[in-house]
């Protein structure tokens, strides 16, 4: 939307006789003869109006950019901590099919704090190798719809998410990383190693 800027004929009329007293009585500074009469002066004075709204536009402008893109700070990150409870920070593959592994989600500001969803899945956790490749990665057998929701998180409350990855890619005698974060939201990301057992 344009939004056109009107100037209003008083402050036009101000103007006007401001800069005539002011080309009465200041002397000139730049070694110039200014020119004298009433179109000098209404050039001057629109001159000056227009560059005052000019530098106006401009400070709205960058005060908007400021607020939209990137540069604001981020308050939500720091508002919201996410981590990782494991039973333990090892594995056996005789035992455990699967990594029991619980994403806690936690408000430490003072404000409760409303996280928005594309889906109905809300917690995404994956095993990676050292290559960064990803072997397993929870929720394999379970569906979620498109269906748009919200979750509310007071302060100092935590909210608890079971992650159950299974471990049957895994390798006895080498280490990996889980790697767990909410869906949609930035910043809100953890991880811990797991060391494999036989």
């Amino acid at each position: 939307m344009i939004r056109k800027v009107t100037i209003p004929l008083a402050l036009l009329f101000c103007s006007v006789i401001g800069v005539f007293a002011a080309d009465e009585k200041s002397p000139d500074t730049t070694g110039e003869t200014p020119a004298r009469g009433p179109i000098s002066v209404l050039k001057r004075t629109w001159g000056s109006t227009v560059d005052g709204i000019g530098s106006a536009g401009k400070f709205l402008v960058n005060s908007v950019t400021g607020v939209f893109s990137g540069n604001s700070k981020p308050s939500r990150a720091s508002k919201l901590s996410v981590s990782i409870n494991l039973p333990s920070t090892s594995i056996s593959l005789a035992k455990d099919r699967q990594i029991a592994a619980v994403l806690v989600l936690s408000n430490l500001g003072k404000r409760t704090q409303v996280l928005a969803f594309p889906s109905t899945k809300r917690v995404e956790a994956v095993l990676r190798d050292n290559s960064g490749k990803i072997l397993a990665r929870a929720f394999e057998d379970r569906q979620f719809t498109d269906e748009e929701g919200v979750i509310t998180i007071n302060p100092g409350e935590s909210l608890e998410f079971e992650c159950g990855i299974p471990s049957r890619d895994l390798s006895a005698g080498s280490t990996y990383t889980l790697e767990a974060s909410i869906v949609n939201q930035e910043g809100l990301i953890t991880r811990k190693p797991i060391s494999v057992l036989p």
